[in-house]
């Protein structure tokens, strides 16, 4: 199981090159000799760069404290690139959507599971409360600032594309990582109550981030698409209908988990479940992520195996979060314009950074906990990666807005997993919780 689940993002990537000349035959272009050759160009270049990233970047973390993903999203990007050039319509993925998905999915369904009864019961002290101020504060201050940058730049977007967009940014920055305190583990002796109250908020500030998508993901879906020709309801009641269908779907298949499942056989079942889930939302129209988290939550209130669940699926997290971010080169298109995305990209950083300064200052004021606790919090990682991949599959407009969005999106996930691990290692420092390094 270990082995599959260790080589399954490099077996994934395997096959998107093959897919690519499909999709194009079925456009009506056919599969030329050059595609084909270049699908074996991709499978050689692809195959280097994953043993790559994964002999070399693994033992750089430790030495470096680098937090993995930007190689892989390289990756995508070459893939991409090699297999066809980039896609001009997104109608290309369709072939693979399944797959984009079920990796998208599986973190909606992660993070639902840290919404258990007794994950808040035993919560560090102040952890929900960071948690509200991590992600009110940054969610306001990015969307306020992006709706009216694009508004005062780009007049003759409509006032609807404008909040959509400004939204999708706002849900990205609370999106949190505990990957760097991952990292930090792996070098120094942490010991104290930081970590955990850290962990505990980046995780909550996840799934703020998926709930906030699937409100930005109803209000830009056209009124009637995917609803038939029977329903017709207002667009903001589609977050509702997506966190019903996830409510239904969670007590639906927590009779499907049994006590005596295998470990390969409650991942099966979670791969069935959750691209079950994750078809259910794209046919209507609503955040896949959001559906399972709510899925997720119901799971692990009401399942009497649902700590078996979750430890399934925090063993496949990191096979499924190389698929998004090899995913997230893949869809990637360069803006027509760098000047306003790297302008964009440095208010996004600087905005993000000083609202979380500011709500961490805010938390602290009472003497619970420390003011500069923001430090530990910077990290976006999986969940960003999956916000901006859902958003970018569903949105099919051509304005070319999308491409500087997403841009940023994936810009700052990089940028943050690069300057997170150092940040919080000076954090601890400061607190007098990280003391030596392993070994010493």
């Amino acid at each position: 199981m270990r082995m599959i689940l260790r080589w399954a993002p490099l077996a994934l990537g395997l096959l998107v090159p093959w897919l690519v000349p499909p999709v194009a035959h079925a456009a009506g272009g056919g599969a030329t000799l050059e595609q084909t050759r270049d699908a074996v160009l991709v499978l050689v270049l692809l195959a280097g760069a994953y043993l790559l990233a994964h002999l070399v970047v693994d033992r750089l973390q430790r030495r470096m404290l680098l937090v993995s993903g930007a190689e892989y999203v390289l990756v995508g990007a070459l893939v991409a690139f090699t297999a066809g050039g980039r896609a001009t319509n997104m109608a290309e993925f369709d072939a693979i959507l399944p797959v984009i998905a079920l990796a998208a999915g599986w973190f909606g369904l992660l993070r639902g599971m840290d919404l258990g009864v007794d994950e808040f019961r035993n919560a560090p002290k102040g952890a929900v409360q960071l948690a509200i101020l991590d992600d009110a504060l940054p969610a306001a201050v990015i969307s306020v600032a992006a709706y009216y940058g694009i508004r005062w730049g780009l007049p003759q977007v409509p006032h609807d594309r404008a909040m959509v967009l400004a939204g999708l940014l706002g849900a990205g920055s609370i999106s949190g990582s505990s990957r760097p305190i991952d990292v930090l583990k792996k070098r120094y002796q942490i010991e104290g109550k930081i970590v955990p109250l850290l962990r505990r908020a980046a995780r909550l500030g996840d799934a703020g981030a998926i709930l906030l998508l699937g409100f930005v993901i109803v209000m830009g879906r056209p009124p009637s698409e995917g609803t038939g020709q029977f329903v017709d309801l207002p667009q903001w009641t589609w977050f509702l209908v997506s966190i019903g269908v996830g409510a239904v779907l969670g007590v639906l298949f927590t009779q499907f988990m049994g006590k005596d499942e295998t470990e390969n056989g409650r991942f099966l079942a979670l791969v069935g479940i959750i691209t079950f889930a994750s078809g259910a939302a794209y046919l209507l129209h609503v955040g896949a992520l959001t559906v399972n988290l709510v899925l997720g939550a119901v799971l692990v209130n009401l399942a009497r195996e649902g700590h078996h669940i979750r430890s399934t699926l925090e063993r496949t997290e990191r096979p499924m979060s190389l698929i998004l971010y090899v995913c997230a080169g893949a869809l990637w298109t360069p803006p027509a314009d760098w000047g306003v995305t790297a302008l964009g990209f440095a208010a996004y950083v600087v905005l993000r950074s000083a609202a979380k300064a500011v709500a961490t200052w805010v938390g602290g004021l009472g003497g619970v906990q420390r003011k500069d606790l923001f430090r530990g919090l910077l990290g976006q990682g999986d969940v960003a990666i999956a916000t901006a991949v859902t958003f970018r599959l569903l949105d099919r407009s051509t304005d070319g807005l999308a491409n500087v969005v997403y841009t940023i999106l994936v810009a700052s996930v990089i940028f943050h997993d690069l300057v997170a691990p150092r940040a919080l290692r000076g954090l601890l420092v400061d607190a007098g919780q990280l003391r030596r390094e392993q070994g010493a």
